[in-house]
C-alpha cells in the first residue's frame, strides 16, 4: 500500500495534470493521477460539496476505510482512503457509511 501524508485534500483543478480510470461500487470515474483516494471522492463530489466533513485526514478516525483492489490482484484488501494513493484501475467497494453519504448522487 502506497502512503501518503496528506492533511486535507490537495486536489486544485489547476493541478490536475492526468485522470486515471477507477471504479468505485462498480461505477466507473476518472480522478486525478498521484492523490489519495480520499481526495479522488472529494474530486468526484466538489461541485456539490466544497468540504468534506467527518474526515479526518490524518490515519485516526477510520471514516474512509474501504475495500481496494488493484489491477492484477485475486482479492481486495481494506485501507484507508487517506493514505493510499491512486492507481490506474482500482476496484473500491466496501465503502463506509461515511463515504457512501458523500457519493450517494454519483452511485445512483
Amino acid at each position: 500500500m502506497a502512503a501518503a501524508n496528506h492533511s486535507r485534500s490537495s486536489v486544485t483543478l489547476n493541478s490536475i495534470t492526468e485522470l486515471v480510470p477507477i471504479e468505485v461500487e462498480g461505477r466507473s470515474f476518472e480522478v486525478p493521477s498521484g492523490e489519495v483516494l480520499l481526495s479522488c471522492v472529494h474530486f468526484l463530489v466538489r461541485d456539490e460539496t466544497p468540504v468534506l466533513g467527518r474526515f479526518c485526514w490524518a490515519n485516526e478516525c477510520g471514516n474512509c476505510e474501504m475495500s481496494v483492489k488493484r489491477r492484477g490482484s485475486l482479492f481486495a484488501t481494506r485501507e484507508r482512503g487517506c493514505q493510499t494513493l491512486v492507481e490506474p484501475g482500482m476496484e473500491l467497494s466496501g465503502l463506509t457509511p461515511e463515504l457512501r453519504y458523500w457519493l450517494q448522487r454519483k452511485l445512483v
